[in-house]
């Protein structure tokens, strides 16, 4: 495997570590943003905290994509590391 593949590689992993990061804040978000009062300003709340959720929600979406992207690229990569291994000693 060569450097670049390697780097490629890491990149893949921090990519899915943000994405799993971003999902468990947007699940911690649902869990603990319960409130027990009423009125016009929990509602608000309420919506706030529904916005952040979908916000978030798309944004692990987003990672989710960018992590097969990379997944692909380190794939492509590696493939030509082996088709072409003086390349690869260069």
């Amino acid at each position: 495997m060569g450097h670049a593949t390697g780097e490629i590689e890491a990149l893949a992993v921090r990519v899915r570590l943000a994405r799993e990061s971003v999902e468990a804040r947007r699940v911690a978000l649902a869990r603990y943003a319960l409130v027990w009062w009423e009125g016009e300003a929990a509602d608000r709340y309420r919506e706030l905290v529904d916005e952040r959720r979908a916000g978030l929600a798309r944004l692990a979406d987003e990672l989710g994509w960018l992590e097969e992207s990379v997944v692909a690229l380190a794939a492509v990569a590696r493939a030509e590391g082996a088709a072409d291994p003086v390349r690869e000693a260069s």
